[in-house]
C-alpha cells in the first residue's frame, strides 16, 4: 500500500520501520469531493468521455523505474534511455546522504500529511491566516460582472530551453526568464512575465483541483504563475506585492490524452525523487495549455503554497483541459523525498489545498456562460 509523503520520518537503522508505523499518515479531506468530474453546466464545449479508473502504476511508455542514477548524473547529456530533447542534470540538494539526509528532511516545514499539510501551516506560515487567501470555491451565484475591462491576451516564447523540475511538493516548469507577456482583463494596462507552471492533483481521479466551482471538484489544476514586470524588477520582488503576481488557473478533467501536456508527462520519470531536474529543449507552447474559450472568473487571492503570500490576482478558466488518466497516474508516482531517503521518499499522492472562505473579496466573472 503507498503512504502518503510524509517529511517527519526517522532515518535510521531500527527505527526505520518505528517511525513509519507510529507516523502512518491518514487522508485528510476538509471538503467532500464527488468521486468523478462533473462538468460545468454552463461549458460550451462538449463533454468529456467517460472516465475510467486511474491506475497506480505508469503507463505503458515507462514499462520500469528508470534508474536513479539517471535523474542524478552531473555530466549526463542525451541519453538512448531518455527522450530526446533533454538532459538530466544535479542539484545541491540531491545528493545528501548520512546524517545530514536527517537534518535536510527536517528542514522542509511543510507537505501535504496530517503532520505537515495545510491545516498546519498557520503555524509557520502567519500569512496563511490572512483574509485573502487561496483557493477558495468559486460561489457562481456571487459573481458579479466585469464590465467592459480590455481583453485578456497572452503571448509566449515557444522555442527555448525551459527545466522541469521536482521540488519535493509537485512537478514545476521553469521558463528560465524568456520574454512572454500577459495583459489586459483585471490586470489592466501592466504587464506580466510568465515564471513557471505547475500542477496539482488528488490521489484519484475527481479531486485535485484547488478551487471548486460551486462546490465541485476536477481531477486537477495548473497553475501558470506571472509576475508584474510594469512595477516590480524581479519575481522576488513582486512576489511580495498585492499586485505583484497573476496566476492563471486551469482546470484538469479525465479524458483523452493532452497532447501538449505529454511533452511534460514523458519527463517525469526522470524526475522521480525531490532535487531532480532536467532541461527539455523540445519546443513547447504555454498557450496549448489554455482551453479555447476565454471566459474566466478573477478574485484577489494568494499563493497556495507556504508562505501563501497574499500577492496574486487570480485568473480561473470556466472551461476545462482534458488529460488522460494515464498522465495523471504519472504524477502520482513522483516522491516528495531525495532518491537517499530510499524507501522513505514517499510517493505525492495528492497536492492541494482545500478551499479558504472568499469572505467579503468581489468575485467578477469575465465572458458570460
Amino acid at each position: 500500500m503507498s503512504k502518503w509523503c510524509n517529511y517527519d520520518g526517522k532515518r535510521r537503522g531500527a527505527e526505520r520501520g518505528a517511525a513509519r508505523t507510529a507516523n502512518a499518515v491518514v487522508r485528510w479531506s476538509a471538503r467532500v469531493r464527488p468521486a468523478t468530474d462533473v462538468p460545468l453546466a454552463r461549458s460550451a464545449s462538449a463533454s468529456a468521455p467517460a472516465l475510467a479508473s486511474a491506475p497506480r502504476h505508469t503507463t505503458r511508455t515507462y514499462k520500469a523505474e528508470p534508474p536513479r542514477s539517471l535523474a542524478r548524473s552531473h555530466d549526463l547529456t542525451a541519453s538512448s534511455r531518455a527522450p530526446s530533447g533533454f538532459h538530466a542534470s544535479d542539484t545541491s540538494e540531491s545528493v545528501i546522504s548520512g546524517p545530514s539526509t536527517a537534518a535536510a528532511m527536517a528542514d522542509h516545514e511543510w507537505g501535504y500529511t496530517g503532520a505537515n499539510g495545510p491545516e498546519t501551516w498557520i503555524e509557520k506560515f502567519p500569512e496563511a491566516r490572512g483574509a485573502r487567501q487561496s483557493p477558495v470555491d468559486i460561489d457562481t451565484t456571487r459573481a458579479s460582472s466585469g464590465g467592459s475591462a480590455p481583453p485578456l491576451t497572452w503571448r509566449y516564447s515557444v522555442n527555448h530551453t525551459r527545466s522541469v523540475v521536482n521540488p519535493g511538493y509537485c512537478w514545476r516548469v521553469d521558463e528560465n526568464g524568456y520574454d512572454s507577456e500577459l495583459r489586459g482583463g483585471p490586470l489592466g494596462a501592466d504587464v506580466y512575465k510568465l515564471q513557471q507552471w505547475h500542477c496539482h492533483w488528488g490521489a484519484v481521479n475527481g479531486e485535485g483541483s484547488e478551487h471548486t466551482v460551486d462546490g465541485r471538484a476536477f481531477s486537477g489544476e495548473l497553475h501558470l504563475v506571472h509576475w508584474n514586470t510594469s512595477k516590480y524588477n524581479s519575481f522576488g520582488e513582486a512576489a511580495g506585492q498585492p499586485d505583484g503576481l497573476a496566476v492563471l488557473g486551469v482546470l484538469l478533467m479525465v479524458g483523452t490524452k493532452h497532447h501538449e501536456l505529454e511533452k511534460v508527462m514523458r519527463l517525469l520519470p526522470f524526475i522521480q525523487h525531490k532535487g531532480d531536474k532536467v532541461t527539455m529543449s523540445e519546443p513547447l507552447d504555454p498557450a496549448r495549455l489554455l482551453p479555447q474559450r476565454t471566459a474566466y472568473w478573477t478574485y484577489p487571492g494568494s499563493l497556495t503554497t507556504p508562505p501563501c503570500t497574499e500577492s496574486v490576482t487570480w485568473i480561473l478558466f470556466k472551461e476545462p483541459i482534458q488529460v488522460s488518466a494515464e498522465q495523471l497516474a504519472l504524477m502520482r508516482k513522483l516522491r516528495c523525498g531525495e532518491a537517499s531517503c530510499g524507501v522513505e521518499a514517499m510517493e505525492l499522492l495528492h497536492n492541494y489545498r482545500p478551499t479558504l472562505p472568499l469572505g467579503n473579496r468581489e468575485l467578477r466573472d469575465y465572458g458570460g456562460n
